[in-house]
């Protein structure tokens, strides 16, 4: 194993007496290379990997045929869509944890790569409060400079008031629902406008009003982002606004996913 420091020279401490390199390969005195320099990118640290294990990397990618040219977007989506089949099966099924925001029951970190955490807004001026969970996948695909796939985010935000009666607190809540933003990335040569449909939805748990927007993407057919808001329905003091957002993901798995996603927010009674 090699270390470097990339705050100050490039400088690497290594086991075996070698050249300091920090990147590329690893040389001895003799002029024999003995590993391969890589870095992660967060904890400045670099490893050695071992010759052998490169050569033998090496061999076996050599022997992959590789996809033209001509058909490398084509490619490029088709690794895409095989991962996304891989780590968005069974998101939010009936195993998916729940949270409990106000007579609500809701679904937080599907899985060990998401984080999640939580904010509150309470002053003495306002007549409301404003709790919100937040949950975000760790990782992503870089696609281009303007668009990434494999992100998930999903937002919950609870309005809840005992001052304001039912005809105010309902105009609160309508500009809360039309407020929510979220951050999707693309040009027009990369992605389509987005197209949405708007439905009031009948789950086990209560009523929603739900709004769906899809956009595809130009240069890699099959593939979309999506950003779902469902708002409850039928309270006179409280209210949920809660977002989901899928980035890169085939029109299937959005179905999916928005149909679980709304399944699992409960009302408790």
């Amino acid at each position: 194993m090699a270390f470097c420091n990339t705050r100050s020279t490039l400088k690497c401490i290594s086991p075996v007496r070698s050249i300091p390199v920090c990147g590329g390969p690893t040389v001895t005195h003799a002029g024999k290379v003995v590993g391969i320099n890589v870095a992660t990118e967060g904890e400045q640290i670099s490893f050695l990997v071992p010759a052998a294990r490169a050569f033998s990397l090496l061999e076996k990618t050599a022997k992959i045929e590789k996809p033209s040219t001509a058909n490398f977007l084509e490619e490029v989506g088709r690794q895409i869509q095989a991962n996304q089949a891989r780590y968005l099966d069974g998101m939010f099924s009936n195993t998916t944890p729940s949270v409990t925001l106000g007579p609500y029951s809701l679904p937080t970190k599907p899985a060990d790569f998401f984080r999640c955490w939580a904010d509150a807004l309470r002053r003495k001026e306002l007549p409301y409060v404003v709790i919100s969970h937040d949950c975000s996948t760790d990782d992503y695909i870089f696609v281009s400079s303007e668009q990434s796939s494999g992100i998930v985010r999903f937002y919950h935000q609870l309005l809840s008031t005992e001052e304001l009666n039912p005809a105010r607190f309902f105009t609160l809540y309508a500009s809360q629902v039309q407020a929510g933003n979220v951050a999707l990335f693309g040009n027009e040569e990369e992605v389509t406008p987005f197209r949405c449909v708007t439905r009031n939805l009948q789950t086990q748990g209560g009523k929603l009003k739900g709004v769906l927007c899809a956009r595809q993407y130009v240069k890699l057919p099959g593939l979309y982002d999506a950003v779902f808001r469902g708002a409850t329905l039928g309270a006179r003091n409280v209210g949920l606004v809660t977002t989901l957002s899928l980035s890169g993901v085939s029109f299937e798995n959005i179905q999916a996913l928005t149909r679980r996603y709304a399944e699992a927010i409960k009302w408790r009674r």
